[in-house]
């Protein structure tokens, strides 16, 4: 790790700034229309998800496996594989909604990790 990292909301003020600067190598544009409740998904837990995937490098029609399907990561996760070709099985622990959303979301198949109720 970094000796000099100054992570804000840490060790550095900021973080929920209504202005700050930022190296725009580093910084995305969300276009005019877009709110905020719709962007902020994809700009952290999105990011995450999508990155991992694209380092799989796995070719479209992979079968992919989701751990925590249903979780802030998880269930974007099941979205960007999606729409980049894969096959999806979903692992969680679901109840009856879980499941239903997770379907939903284009899960091809799920592995419920809570066992027999």
């Amino acid at each position: 790790m970094c000796e000099n990292q100054k992570q804000t909301g840490f060790v550095q003020d900021g973080s929920f700034a209504e202005y700050f600067i930022a190296d725009e190598r580093f910084a995305a544009k969300i276009p005019s229309g877009v709110s905020d409740a719709e962007a902020a998904p994809v700009l952290c837990a999105g990011v995450t998800s999508y990155k991992a995937l694209r380092m799989a490098n796995a070719p479209a029609g992979a079968r992919i496996v989701i751990a925590g399907a249903c979780g802030g990561l998880g269930h974007l996760a099941i979205q960007y594989a999606k729409a980049m070709g894969y096959e999806v099985i979903a692992l969680d622990v679901f109840d009856e909604a879980k499941e239903v959303m997770t379907k939903e979301l284009g899960a091809d198949f799920i592995i419920n990790l809570g066992g027999e109720k």
